[in-house]
Formats: C-alpha cells, sequence, structure tokens
C-alpha cells in the first residue's frame, strides 16, 4: 500500500491542482486508504507533513468508507502533529460521516 500511495501522491505533486484529472488520482488514493483501517491508521501515523497535506483533500471520503471512530482519532492525532495544517474542518466533517 506505501509503495502505491507514494506513487500517487507523486502524481498529484506534479498535477495542476485545477487539473481536473487529479480526481482520478484522489479516487484511487481514497480507495486505497478505505481498503484496511489498520494500515491505513499506520500509515498516516507515518507520513510527513507535505504528505498529509495532500492526502487531507481524501480524508471525508475515506471517513465515510470506513466508518470507524479510530480512524477518527488518528486524524485528531495527525492535526496535534501537524497544527500548521489545520485539519480541524476536515476532521469535524468527517467526523459527522462517521456517527
Amino acid at each position: 500500500m506505501k509503495e502505491r500511495l507514494t506513487d500517487l501522491l507523486c502524481e498529484c505533486i506534479l498535477m495542476d491542482i485545477n487539473d481536473p484529472a487529479i480526481y482520478n488520482v484522489w479516487d484511487r488514493i481514497t480507495e486505497l486508504l478505505s481498503e484496511n483501517l489498520e494500515s491505513t491508521v499506520g500509515y498516516l501515523i507515518e507520513c510527513n507533513e507535505k504528505e498529509i497535506e495532500y492526502l487531507s483533500s481524501v480524508f471525508e471520503d475515506v471517513a465515510v468508507n470506513l466508518n470507524d471512530r479510530r480512524y477518527i482519532e488518528s486524524l485528531k492525532f495527525i492535526n496535534n502533529k501537524f497544527p500548521k495544517l489545520e485539519l480541524d474542518a476536515i476532521i469535524k466533517t468527517a467526523e459527522e460521516y462517521t456517527m
């Protein structure tokens, strides 16, 4: 999973944020992160700030798919780890999807 996500993140970095094709990459990232809760949490905890910045675009969608409080708790941990990213609104929305 880690290698595939790294490849997809590299694609995102190289793409213009306004390129419609970026949605296809985000969909693939969402699918990978939605496959297994434990793998996803483990992966996210190990990510650096830049990786989290890109991945945060799909946090809400992954929350819908995983529907698990442990995922939300991992997002809160990441938010504390990288406060500059200001993930509070994303986490709040993700929480609403898991209720």
